[in-house]
């Protein structure tokens, strides 16, 4: 690897007649990837694109979505079988991450393991050896969701107070000054 930077990020500017798969391959030729790992959205997603980078002495990290289908679904069967039983018939890697941001939990579970022999189309990957699987749960803080409700809750009290002739963000203010006032809204008296 010698002088070779540890990270190249290029792009190449796609001709209205062409597409992204195309780019991607002229790309391919104008830098030096051998010893690289080269990663590549669902859109590069193709099996001349892997063979490519295996033939350049890189390796190749894929995303696999709907523009392979028959390779999505098998990974995915193959993940769902093994989780059932908590891969205890395979060998495999795993790396679970929890973030929250945003007022979201975001939880990620990423697994890998040796790519199957009977994978479908699995010769047609040049270089494949292994196969892995993220799956993302996001769930909002119920915090966020108990606010909201009483917030309209108190709108919805605040609108039915007659009583006074003011606007809802006057009833607001007097309802937190005056105990009496908080009293009217709160039993809609």
């Amino acid at each position: 690897m010698g002088n070779r930077e540890p990270h190249q990020s290029r792009q190449v500017i796609v001709d209205e007649k062409s597409d992204e798969i195309t780019a991607i391959q002229k790309l391919l030729q104008s830098i030096d990837v051998s010893g690289a790992l080269v990663t590549i959205d669902a859109m590069g997603c193709q099996t001349e694109i892997a063979a490519k980078v295996i033939d350049q002495g890189a390796d190749y990290c894929l995303a696999v979505k709907g523009n392979q289908p028959t390779l999505h679904a098998r990974i995915k069967a193959y993940f769902s079988n093994h989780l059932e039983d908590d891969f205890a018939r395979i060998d495999r890697a795993e790396h679970h991450t929890k973030k929250t941001t945003h007022g979201r939990i975001d939880e990620r579970s990423y697994y890998f393991c040796e790519a199957p022999t009977e994978l479908p189309d699995k010769s047609r990957w040049k270089g494949l050896v292994a196969i892995g699987m993220s799956i993302n749960n996001a769930a909002r803080r119920r915090g966020d969701e108990n606010f909201g409700t009483q917030r309209r809750t108190a709108l919805s009290l605040l609108k039915k107070v007659n009583s006074a002739k003011c606007g809802i963000k006057n009833k607001r203010l007097t309802a937190g000054w005056d105990d009496n006032s908080l009293e009217k809204v709160v039993f809609s008296r």
